[in-house]
C-alpha cells in the first residue's frame, strides 16, 4: 500500500464537503554513525492507519556535537517530543524548541541543568525535562524559567532501595 496524506475535498462554495481526520503520532529519532556534515536527529509525524511518515524535518544539532564524537548517541539526535494545548515541544541534548499550531517556533529554552536531555513532558504549567547529566528532573515554565527540580539523590529511602549506601548530592 502506498503512502498519501489525508486531504479535504472542496466544494464550489469553497466550504469543506468532508474532512479526513488522520490519527498521527509525533516521534523523534537519532541517527547513529552520521557523518559530521549530516543531521543526527529528526522530528517525524507518522500516520497510524497507513504507517506512513507524513513529515520529517531535522532538529538543530547540539552545540556540543563537535566535542562528543560518540557515534551511537551522546549529544546527537532528537531527544523527545510532547504536546499540550496549542504547544509542541521538541528537544535536542541541551535545548527545547517550542512550536505553536502553525508550526512557528515560539520559544527556544536552555538552562545550565539541561544536560543530556533524555525526554520531555509538556503540561499546562510548563515542561518537565529529564536531565540525565545531573540525574534530575527540571520543570520549566512556558517562558523557559525554572519552576522546580527533583533528584532521586535527595531521597535516602530511594537511594537505599536502588542499592546505594550513599551518593553525592546534586551540585550544580
Amino acid at each position: 500500500m502506498g503512502c498519501s496524506a489525508g486531504f479535504t475535498e472542496a466544494t464550489a462554495s469553497g466550504m469543506s464537503a468532508s474532512v479526513v481526520r488522520t490519527r498521527r503520532i509525533a516521534v523523534t529519532s537519532a541517527v547513529r554513525h552520521a557523518g559530521v556534515a549530516e543531521f543526527t536527529g529528526f522530528f517525524r509525524l507518522v500516520d497510524l492507519e497507513s504507517g506512513c511518515e507524513t513529515l520529517r524535518t531535522p532538529i538543530p544539532e547540539s552545540a556540543w556535537r563537535a566535542d562528543d564524537p560518540n557515534p551511537r548517541g551522546g549529544v546527537r539526535g532528537a531527544k523527545g517530543v510532547s504536546a499540550v494545548d496549542d504547544r509542541l515541544v521538541v528537544a535536542n541534548s541541551e535545548r527545547l524548541f517550542v512550536f505553536d499550531c502553525d508550526w512557528s517556533l515560539v520559544g527556544e529554552f536552555t538552562h545550565p541543568f539541561l544536560g543530556a536531555v533524555h525526554d520531555v513532558l509538556a503540561t499546562s504549567e510548563g515542561v518537565w525535562v529529564t536531565c540525565t547529566a545531573g540525574d534530575l528532573l527540571l520543570e520549566l515554565d512556558w517562558r523557559g524559567e525554572p519552576l522546580r527540580t527533583w533528584s532521586w539523590r535527595s531521597w535516602p529511602e530511594l537511594v537505599a532501595a536502588l542499592g546505594f549506601d550513599s551518593v553525592p548530592a546534586f551540585d550544580p
